[in-house]
């Protein structure tokens, strides 16, 4: 029994040895996270299963078009057949008996069938179709550009929580320090005891800040690879430069009105309504075909065993109490349903845009007072710890400038990364492409 646990414990060990190295993470920029995710993505799988449905259904309509071959027919086994006798009345003439109906009968139809006024309706019908293509690949781009947002947000917030490690331990490195220098001070018989005790709660409490921001790094990691498909962390240099303007005001509302993609999917849902309309309208025309036909049976001895024919067939329903004409007002009030939505659209996407540009520009202003309260703050801690080599300061005062200079390059940190995400955002509302959101929240 010894034996088998030692062979299911190194086992064991292999296997867990394994899956850590195959789920190692791969260092991944913010540009081919978003390659990545757009890749991976089951939304957008599902985006391209919907567009190769909209194509096959335009498709199906375009086989419309063509004459239709139908072919029909049976056959039928009677109880006996039918026969006629004829009695002319006249003496030494006898006519034998005439099969009218056989016991085994049979009839095959070939008909061909040409749609002429039809072909309206079904042109109409193909143009409506073409343009739930083109709604079909613009939700594509749209989940695209939310994808790409979301996965620029879960970079830059890994790239956050990484860079709050970093300051955590810089706050741990300088508060083991201040207890090594008091602890020398107490052993000089400087300062007591309990100004040692002080720092050591220092240094307590600038190790339990770094726990939480590692477990912060691995939810942060965690929701960036969901979002791509695979394990994932952010390359290194991220954050190294600053987040710079984008655009003026105006020019990123013109840009917006132009490239959004809701806009362009309502434009096109416009379209649609008013292809609806010209469809509605076509089927108030009759149905007219051009048909051919050729019938073979076998049936009695007065039947052509072949016969054919070519004509015209119609079919109109002449009055319906307005069904149809009620459909075409439906439809023109579709049309006028969509234009008002892409009028409240474009209203409410000129107030995003400036929502977007206002917290970029506020967001690059916080990070420039972030980065003088950084300075004030170190110049603050390096002045207490001179006057607590002199005496002149406790370890109080010292753990509280450190508390202060740590928490200013928190905020600098969170103010930069803030301005990167405010600028994808910015990217987004401006109506950018995945990859352009991406190449824009790269920092």
């Amino acid at each position: 029994m010894r034996r088998w646990g030692v062979v299911l414990g190194v086992a064991m060990s292999a296997v867990v040895a394994t899956s850590a190295h195959a789920a190692e993470p791969r260092a991944c920029t913010l540009e081919d996270c978003v390659r990545d995710a757009l890749a991976h993505g089951p939304d957008l799988v599902g985006r391209e299963a919907a567009i190769d449905a909209a194509r096959a259904g335009k498709d199906a309509l375009r086989g419309n078009y063509g004459p239709k071959l139908v072919v029909d027919g049976g056959v039928q086994v009677w109880d006996d057949e039918l026969a006629a006798d004829f009695d002319v009345g006249i003496p030494g003439i006898e006519i034998p008996p005439t099969i009218v109906r056989e016991q085994v009968t049979w009839q095959v139809n070939v008909t061909l069938a040409q749609p002429l006024v039809g072909l309206w309706q079904i042109g109409e019908a193909n143009t409506l179709a073409a343009l739930g293509i083109d709604v079909a690949e613009l939700e594509r781009e749209a989940t695209k550009v939310r994808r790409a947002l979301d996965v620029s947000e879960a970079w830059l917030s890994a790239v956050l929580a990484e860079d709050l490690v970093r300051v955590a331990e810089t706050s741990l490195g300088a508060r083991e320090s201040d207890r090594e220098r008091a602890g020398a001070l107490v052993k000089a018989g400087v300062i007591v005891e309990s100004e040692l005790l002080r720092a050591e709660l220092g240094v307590t409490q600038a190790k339990q800040a770094l726990a939480v921001a590692k477990r912060q790094v691995a939810l942060a990691r965690a929701r960036l690879a969901q979002l791509v498909g695979v394990a994932v962390v952010p390359a290194d240099g991220a954050g190294d430069r600053e987040p710079t303007p984008v655009a003026t005001l105006e020019a990123a509302k013109e840009a917006a009105l132009a490239r959004r993609v809701e806009l362009a999917q309502v434009r096109t849902r416009i379209a649609q309504a008013e292809a609806a309309v010209d469809l509605a309208w076509s089927k108030m025309a009759p149905e007219v075909n051009l048909v051919a036909q050729a019938q073979f049976a076998r049936a009695s001895a007065f039947g052509e065993e072949a016969a054919a024919f070519v004509g015209l067939t119609f079919n109109w329903t002449v009055w319906e109490w307005g069904a149809k004409a009620y459909g075409i007002d439906e439809a023109r009030a579709r049309v006028r349903e969509a234009k008002a939505g892409l009028v409240q659209l474009e209203e409410g996407i000129l107030l995003e845009v400036e929502a977007a540009h206002v917290e970029h520009a506020s967001a690059l202003d916080q990070a420039a007072l972030a980065r003088e309260a950084v300075k004030v703050a170190a110049d603050h801690y390096d002045n207490v710890r001179k006057r607590f080599a002199n005496k002149a300061a406790t370890t109080f005062d010292l753990v509280e400038a450190e508390t202060s200079l740590t928490r200013a390059r928190a905020d600098e940190k969170m103010a930069r990364i803030n301005g990167y995400l405010a600028r994808a955002r910015l990217a987004r509302a401006m109506g950018m492409s995945a990859e352009q959101i991406a190449r824009e929240g790269t920092p």
